[in-house]
């Protein structure tokens, strides 16, 4: 493994008990100091939700805090596509990210930290094809360089893209049980699928 991606929620995304949700961060942080420790190269993913802005400066804080040294931490703003489509309170079309970022508390300065948000109108997001802004089409040609973001679930299934994330059909393998090259077979076959 060269690099990883990692997504960390706050609590009003994946809606846990306290104790839970506490339990996740914890187990969460201490598996980071340990990609730290081995000098592995990742970027974090924050969700960030019309609700979420302050837990997301928490995060942060506690990013800091820990000395934890991600390559990046991605701020990706929540806009009504994929499952968010069926939670449009959540989506956050409207906000002024520039106030999100002009907030930031003092103790986050030294993290690097970009935002990342898709340009959709909410009255048009049930045309889009789940396919057109992403990048699974490119992947004929590009999973073997730096560009392949795949997403690994936690029982080790793979997938292209976050908007195909647990539906079976478009699984491409699991990093446990699968070598390398059925993977990659798997890819070339899904591709031919979709296109």
């Amino acid at each position: 493994i060269d690099s990883l991606s990692i997504s960390l929620y706050t609590n009003d995304i994946i809606e846990l008990n306290q104790q839970m949700y506490d339990k996740y961060l914890e187990k969460t942080i201490d598996t980071l100091k340990n990609i730290s420790k081995a000098s592995l190269e990742y970027k974090l993913t924050i969700p960030v939700s019309a609700f979420n802005i302050n837990d997301t400066y928490e995060l942060l804080k506690l990013i800091a805090y820990n000395d934890l040294n991600p390559k990046t931490i991605r701020l990706y703003i929540i806009t009504p596509v994929g499952r968010a489509k069926e939670n449009r309170n959540l989506c956050t079309e409207n906000m002024d990210v520039t106030k999100l970022l002009n907030n930031l508390p003092k103790e986050t300065m030294k993290l690097n930290i970009s935002i990342e948000h898709t340009d959709t109108d909410e009255n048009d997001c049930d045309k889009i094809n789940k396919f057109s802004d992403c990048q699974i089409l490119k992947y004929k040609k590009n999973y073997i360089n730096q560009y392949a973001d795949p997403h690994m679930d936690v029982n080790g299934d793979l997938y292209l893209c976050g908007l195909l994330l647990r539906k079976k059909e478009y699984c491409i393998g699991n990093i446990l049980s699968d070598s390398k090259d059925n993977i990659f077979g798997n890819i070339d076959k899904l591709v031919e699928k979709i296109e």
